[in-house]
Parts: structure tokens; C-alpha cells; sequence
């Protein structure tokens, strides 16, 4: 798996993302491999930086339905 995936799923996309954007990104987190995490620890702490302030000061919680309480509790 190459380096740099989550910065490259920022590209073109502003730092208050679509919640659609968001949901993507929690995908992508939740299936990288531990042995990615370890590598690129600086990558995803960032990215999870990134996710946090859209989804706060972006309002993005305002979006989250019923079916999507389960993609949050299992990230």
C-alpha cells in the first residue's frame, strides 16, 4: 500500500469536507492496515485532525443519520 493515500484523498477537496467526504475518509481509515498506521503515524493523526474539525466545524454531525451511527461507533 503506498504512502501518502490520505494526503492524497485531500487533494482538491477543502478543509471542511462534504459529510459524504467525511464518510469516505472513515472508510479508507478503517480498512488501512495496522502495519500502514505504524508507518505513517504523522499521515493518519493528521487526517484524523483534518476529520474532527470538519465534522465539528463543518456541522457535519448535523448530517449524520440513524444508519450512519454505526460507522461512527465502529471507528
Amino acid at each position: 500500500m503506498e504512502d501518502n493515500i490520505l494526503y492524497h484523498f485531500f487533494n482538491n477537496k477543502s478543509s471542511l469536507m462534504d459529510y459524504s467526504d467525511e464518510l469516505k475518509l472513515i472508510d479508507m481509515m478503517m480498512n488501512l492496515p495496522i502495519s500502514w498506521i505504524i508507518k505513517n503515524k504523522d499521515e493518519f493523526l493528521n487526517a484524523l485532525n483534518i476529520l474532527s474539525d470538519s465534522y465539528t466545524i463543518g456541522h457535519g454531525f448535523l448530517l449524520q443519520t440513524e444508519k450512519d451511527d454505526l460507522i461512527f461507533n465502529h471507528f
